[in-house]
């Protein structure tokens, strides 16, 4: 992981509904999207799941071994739109073994662009009955809001750094009461 990575994605966020059960984390870099599903143990394999990964959607089933009529799939995460659009053909998934947890790796198609959840159906204005970036179900939408800041600087920082290798950025801070800027748009000539 580069130093412009590690300003990035310091942490996981986490997405919770019913009673704190987790549902996802995820992560950004400059570049990537980075999502984990706790997925169960009788999923053993890739032909176990179906994944289907465009650029604006991700959809993950539960294949069945032998399909009857009326049969319908189970979703491990049912058909989401992403936050932002990213580049399917460089997006990945893989899964590990020994913790059940699925990555899903995506490639944002406007580098530097802080997301501020993997889903639109998740981003602050749309949540229902669910917590983003929470441990708990108090988390306040301040607290999202105040996260989502926190993101938002980062990605300047993991800019800065990227394009200024020979700084360290990592204790830089922002000015106080300004807005920070987009680092996808920042100073583009």
């Amino acid at each position: 992981m580069s130093d412009d990575d590690k300003l990035a994605a310091p942490n996981r966020h986490k997405f919770y509904v019913d009673e704190n059960k987790l549902v996802y984390e995820w992560e950004q870099t400059l570049e990537e999207v980075n999502i984990f599903i706790p997925v169960s143990s009788e999923l053993k394999t890739k032909e176990d799941l179906s994944v289907e990964i465009t650029g604006k959607t991700i959809e993950i089933k539960k294949k069945k071994k032998k399909k009857k009529i009326g049969d319908e799939d189970c979703h491990v995460l049912p058909k989401l739109e992403l936050y932002r659009q990213t580049i399917a053909d460089e997006s990945v998934w893989t899964r590990d073994q020994s913790t059940g947890e699925m990555h899903i790796q995506l490639v944002k198609l406007k580098k530097a662009e802080p997301w501020e959840a993997a889903f639109k159906e998740h981003c602050r204005n749309n949540l229902r009955g669910a917590t983003p970036n929470a441990s708990d179900e108090t988390s306040t939408k301040a607290e999202a809001d105040e996260k989502i800041e926190m993101d938002r600087r980062r990605m300047m920082l993991a800019r800065f750094q990227k394009e200024n290798p020979g700084f360290d950025f990592s204790d830089a801070e922002f000015e106080v009461g300004k807005e920070v800027p987009d680092a996808s748009e920042w100073n583009l000539k």
